[in-house]
């Protein structure tokens, strides 16, 4: 089927009858696309053969002959748009000198990010210590409250030995005498601190406040420890029995018979070789989940702190009741070692004679002992305050004393008395007889 030709135009109209068949489009060079274009009207629109399957539309004017004509039509267009542009361009300029040079700008953000990474290079070339500051002065520290610590030691020394060397010579050296400075200027230095506010976070507000619990879990365990002892308790310590780590022999099939049979009340039949012939035999009514004794005993041993004893042998719960039983014996030991350290302060660490300490109980002595050198120092804070405040108070009571004598009260009525007596008189005198 012949597709049926229609040929359109908006330009001029064609007679009826003059029906031609449109040619098709010859091919042009290279550089001749411009002068068909230019020859071309600007406002023709030719449409090609529209038949059943697709339209194709094609404009001859160019994009470029579109804003020629557009120009051409309002000739002081471009004028005007030039003239605002150019009255905002010197607002801006007005407003900022500088608002237009980019060059400039860019410049100096590429400068300063030279100054950075010159400033970065130089420092990585310095290499200088992050953390080694920081170390230096805990070590100084540490080593400060080891050297108060051991003074301190060797004051309650002294104390016990009273006067038993009063009669021999004592000599002080200069570097001891240094050191004690060194440890008063440490002390003010630390009082100073206190006083301006307590520093907020870290490490230090971390330790005081666990050294606080401890001293609270310590006062109670000072309390219940001079109950028990007004009871009549034993305070002795022994060493501790350690668990036997060693792995427990699995029992015989005829100590299961016997056990089953005491227990349960059943008697297992064992073949000639002492082997049991139905082990169902060895079961009872719910469930047979049992442990070991001597597993049970190697998996949370009640002699060990509740720390190294928190789970079972495979990452099961102790429960609660061991738990709780555990926690007794730990706060017992705890204060048994409080009332030793009180019964011997000289003593550095105590440890039972015969017996290794763990590394939780020297961690646990020394808690103690620090909690017992703040409870002192609180102690001398707290009778220093006491003073004080008691010779306030005796100054307040002198100065009230002496503003209330009665012997000056005394006077001083009398005095107003006389001065009121003579301005009587002397207004008396003043006035006119009649």
């Amino acid at each position: 089927m012949a597709s049926a030709g229609i040929s359109l135009s908006f330009g001029k109209l064609k007679k009826p009858g003059s029906d031609v068949k449109s040619k098709p489009r010859a091919k042009t060079a290279l550089f001749e696309a411009d002068a068909d274009e230019a020859a071309k009207p600007n406002d023709v629109v030719a449409l090609t053969e529209l038949d059943d399957s697709s339209l194709t539309t094609a404009r001859t004017d160019s994009t470029a002959s579109r804003k020629k004509g557009a120009a051409a039509e309002t000739p002081g267009l471009p004028t005007i748009l030039s003239r605002v542009q150019r009255q905002r361009q010197q607002e801006a300029q007005e407003l900022d000198e500088s608002v237009f040079d980019y060059d400039g700008v860019y410049d100096s953000m590429k400068m300063g990010e030279k100054a950075a990474a010159e400033a970065k290079k130089a420092e990585n070339a310095l290499r200088k210590p992050k953390y080694i500051g920081g170390l230096l002065e805990s070590a100084q520290q540490r080593k400060l409250d080891r050297v108060r610590a051991e003074d301190k030691m060797i004051q309650r020394e002294r104390e016990q030995e009273g006067e038993e060397f009063g009669d021999k010579e004592a000599f002080v050296t200069p570097a001891y005498q240094a050191q004690q400075a060194e440890l008063r200027q440490a002390e003010e230095e630390e009082r100073k601190k206190n006083e301006a506010g307590p520093k907020k976070g870290g490490l230090s507000s971390f330790y005081a406040s666990y050294l606080a619990q401890s001293d609270q879990s310590n006062q109670a365990a000072l309390q219940a420890t001079a109950t028990a002892k007004e009871g009549g308790r034993d305070f002795t310590i022994g060493p501790a029995p350690m668990p036997d780590m060693a792995r427990a022999e699995p029992k015989s099939d005829a100590q299961l018979a016997q056990e089953a049979q005491q227990k349960l009340g059943t008697r297992v039949m064992l073949n000639e070789s002492g082997e049991i012939v139905d082990k169902r035999e060895l079961l009872k009514g719910g469930l047979n989940a049992e442990e070991d004794e001597d597993a049970v005993q190697m998996a949370y041993p009640s002699s060990l702190p509740a720390a190294l004893s928190g789970t079972r042998k495979g990452g099961f719960a102790i429960p609660i009741a061991a738990r709780m039983a555990e926690k007794a014996l730990e706060e017992a030991a705890r204060a048994r070692a409080a009332l030793l350290d009180q019964e011997a302060p000289a003593a550095d660490v105590w440890q039972p004679a015969g017996a290794t300490m763990t590394p939780e109980q020297r961690r646990r002595e020394q808690r103690l002992r620090q909690s017992k050198e703040i409870e002192k120092q609180m102690l001398a804070f707290n009778e220093q305050k006491r003073k004080r405040e008691e010779e306030e108070r005796s100054h307040k009571i002198a100065k009230l004393a002496r503003r209330n004598d009665e012997t000056k009260v005394e006077e001083l009525r009398r005095k107003a008395l006389e001065r009121r007596q003579a301005k009587a008189a002397a207004d008396a005198a003043a006035a006119p007889t009649t």
